[in-house]
């Protein structure tokens, strides 16, 4: 078997932790919005500024990423820590740039903000009978936590059916690879090798 060379630091995992702390508080605050998640956004929004930068740059000159907005940024999130939970951690130590971590940071983001969707129950979860009600109540696909009404989960671009909690996610990237990998085909969105 294969060594697995993308096995994620404490400094990715420490910002896995502090993205998804700060996007799950911001989640439970404000339940009822639909469409973009801004914090995963504004990351993703800013990698992709780098991205730009990267793709134009010769292979000696770094000088072309602009660390103001990557400043911005780190600055919006931690007052966005602050106000909603000042026991949230504010560190936001984000990797340089075109490294392995910074990769996965993006990929992350781009998965986190692009299909995060609310779970659809289907009518026989609701079903008068508690125990005809449990057995079509959707759950997670990795660690069968059952949905509760509301909750929202991960659904890969590879399938429809590829999905999973939020927590297994952050988990999965934390203990496997810095890369949002895919647990049922391996796919690797947005990465290509």
């Amino acid at each position: 078997m294969a060594q697995n060379t993308h096995v994620p630091n404490d400094l990715y995992r420490h910002l896995v932790d502090e993205i998804h702390a700060l996007q799950k508080a911001l989640d439970q605050q404000f339940t009822e919005l639909e469409g973009p998640r801004t914090v995963v956004n504004h990351i993703r929004e800013l990698l992709d500024v780098e991205l730009g930068f990267l793709a134009l740059r010769d292979e000696d000159e770094q000088a072309n990423v602009d660390p103001e907005s990557r400043i911005l940024l780190v600055a919006l999130l931690r007052e966005t820590a602050n106000s909603i939970d000042p026991s949230l951690s504010t560190d936001f130590n984000f990797p340089e740039v075109g490294s392995i971590e910074w990769y996965g940071i993006w990929a992350y983001s781009g998965i986190m903000s692009e299909t995060y969707h609310r779970v659809e129950f289907p009518p026989e979860a609701r079903d008068p009978d508690p125990e005809k009600a449990e057995e079509n109540t959707p759950e997670c696909g990795i660690c069968a936590e059952k949905y509760e009404e509301g909750d929202k989960d991960i659904n890969f671009p590879c399938h429809v059916r590829h999905r999973m909690c939020t927590e297994c996610m952050v988990f999965m990237l934390k203990a496997r690879s810095v890369f949002a990998e895919c647990p049922y085909c391996r796919t690797r969105p947005y990465i290509t090798e």
